[in-house]
């Protein structure tokens, strides 16, 4: 097999596994989401380097313009402006690696990000079903298959439409469309919006103001009150989980309860955290009324001597599931290889379509 091939596939093979582990953020933790992040952008830098004659021939795909071509070019376009539109949002709302730039960007831009990460991801996935021949064609000769092999041809269909359906159930799961609705906005967050729609300063004045009360904040040890009575704790929800769903409102880079980088942030954690604490304890305490309760009915029927069974309680214990690794390669691997299952068989039907007229 050809040396250069052989990186180029590695490569890619690279990013699609790093594109995977990014999914997950709150399992690498954010610096080295952002690492991570920004290893993918200069891999993409040498895949770009590495297939240069295909941006020098152009010209030459224009020509000849053919169904293959034209998607090529288009979703090629696509992706390209994409990935600008990702690095554009990583570094509005970047606290490690883009945090000399010192920019403050608003909730619009953590949306942005995430709804550009999660196309990038389906787009890298249709790009590889695009190019999925020249894939097969590589192993072939790696394994010195010569013409076709009903055996193997049949294998890939079965495989391609497993991943069809697991794909199918990962993406329900994960609740990837999901992704793409707006943000709903907590009571504070909405009245404070509201302030700062009303007013006439520009959008670079409100950020250079933000920073500088921000400074301030971090300065002083300011503690900003805020009201958490309105945010419902989920069944089963633990405190990081908790914390993880909140952002700071002390500026606009509305950084996660998690890991506040701001005293008006480390503030609200404290309190968010002593809230929920407070809602845990109070659960408890219901609960633990509930069974002594039930407890003296149970043994005052009993010595009464009524013949019935005693109640028993039922307890249901939610199991919080943490991501990990491995469930994010078992739910993100057939969710790829379904979009590129899917795009490389449409190229295929489309083309065998052609050649039959």
């Amino acid at each position: 097999m050809n040396r250069k091939l052989v990186v180029r596939l590695l490569l890619d093979a690279g990013m699609a596994g790093l594109m995977i582990v990014l999914m997950g953020p709150m399992i690498t933790g954010l610096p080295w989401h952002e690492i991570l992040g920004t290893s993918v952008l200069l891999l993409f830098i040498v895949h770009c380097a590495l297939n240069a004659w295909w941006f020098r021939s152009l010209g030459k795909m224009q020509k000849k313009r053919n169904f293959g071509t034209v998607i090529k070019l288009l979703m090629n376009g696509i992706l390209l402006v994409n990935s600008l539109l990702l690095l554009v949002s990583s570094m509005m709302i970047s606290h490690t690696v883009f945090a000399f730039l010192n920019l403050s960007g608003g909730g619009i831009w953590t949306y942005l990000h995430r709804v550009s990460a999660y196309t990038e991801f389906i787009l890298i996935s249709i790009h590889l079903g695009l190019h999925w021949r020249i894939i097969l064609n590589a192993f072939r000769s790696a394994l010195r298959i010569h013409g076709k092999n009903p055996v193997l041809t049949g294998l890939g269909r079965i495989c391609s439409l497993a991943l069809a359906v697991f794909g199918i159930w990962a993406s329900v799961s994960r609740d990837i469309a999901g992704q793409y609705r707006l943000p709903k906005q907590t009571h504070g967050e909405a009245t404070q919006s509201g302030q700062a729609d009303s007013t006439t300063v520009t959008a670079k004045t409100q950020r250079q103001a933000a920073a500088v009360l921000d400074q301030k904040n971090v300065q002083q040890n300011m503690t900003a009150e805020r009201s958490f009575s309105n945010i419902q704790i989920e069944a089963g929800e633990t405190e990081n989980d908790f914390l993880g769903r909140l952002t700071c409102t002390g500026c606009g880079k509305h950084c996660p309860l998690t890991s506040p980088s701001c005293g008006t942030g480390a503030s609200q954690a404290q309190q968010a955290a002593a809230y929920y604490q407070s809602q845990a304890d109070f659960a408890s305490s219901s609960s633990s009324s509930a069974i002594e309760e039930s407890s003296s009915e149970d043994y005052s029927a009993q010595s009464e001597g009524e013949t019935q069974k005693p109640r028993t309680q039922e307890t249901t214990e939610t199991q919080v599931q943490t991501d990990t690794l491995p469930a994010l390669f078992r739910d993100y691997v057939p969710v790829m290889g379904m979009y590129a299952a899917g795009s490389y068989y449409l190229l295929e039907f489309v083309q065998y379509r052609k050649k039959k007229r």
